[in-house]
């Protein structure tokens, strides 16, 4: 009978630590070091982020995996609202950026418009910068119901790239409506997906 041994020299190499847990970004971090990085303890919200020391980018934490931090408000709202952006009755989502980084920002929502020519935008403020239409979710005009009345669009989505965040910076939902119609919001959702953050 023979017996596997491993040299002393090899242990630990052949099974890597795996990355830790922490709140902080490490202060003095090595090429392709790994971490996983809590976003939302309140959430669960963990990032598996990869350090690369070669990326031209002021942020090297690379993002290799997790889940997005969340927040929605299903509450149906709106009406004759303002033609710039505003927020509603309920105000948001929002979300506060954890990290300094690059990121994309994911809209959704359902859309509902009074009239053929209805249009209705989500956007959404980035601090103290107002919310803009190049950051906009778009309803554009009613679905027709068999009835031949106005339905609502439902489960629109866009991606908006945001590079440069701030931490701690708050990214809250604005809305608007563009011609002399209403405009009605539900089920408003807002994701924050890191790419890279530093």
């Amino acid at each position: 009978m023979t017996q596997s041994i491993t040299p002393p020299g090899l242990i630990g190499l052949l099974t890597p630590a795996p990355p830790s847990l922490v709140a902080a970004l490490p202060s003095a971090p090595v090429d392709r070091q790994e971490i996983y990085y809590q976003a939302d303890a309140t959430n669960g919200v963990i990032w598996h982020l990869r350090y690369r020391s070669a990326s031209a980018s002021s942020f090297k934490w690379e993002f290799i995996g997790g889940r997005p931090m969340i927040a929605s408000v299903a509450t149906r709202e709106g009406g004759v609202i303002g033609t710039t952006y505003g927020a509603l009755t309920t105000a948001g989502p929002s979300i506060t950026v954890p990290l300094a980084g690059d990121y994309i920002v994911r809209l959704g929502a359902t859309v509902e418009l009074d009239t053929a020519t209805g249009v209705g935008a989500m956007s959404f403020d980035v601090g103290v910068t107002g919310a803009v239409d190049a950051d906009s979710l778009w309803g554009l005009g009613p679905n027709i119901r068999t009835d031949g009345s106005p339905g609502p669009q439902r489960n629109l989505r866009t991606d908006i790239e945001k590079t440069g965040l701030t931490a701690s910076t708050a990214l809250v939902s604005k809305y608007k409506r563009v011609v002399a119609s209403a405009a009605f919001f539900s089920d408003r959702r807002m994701w924050l997906i890191p790419n890279r953050v530093g």
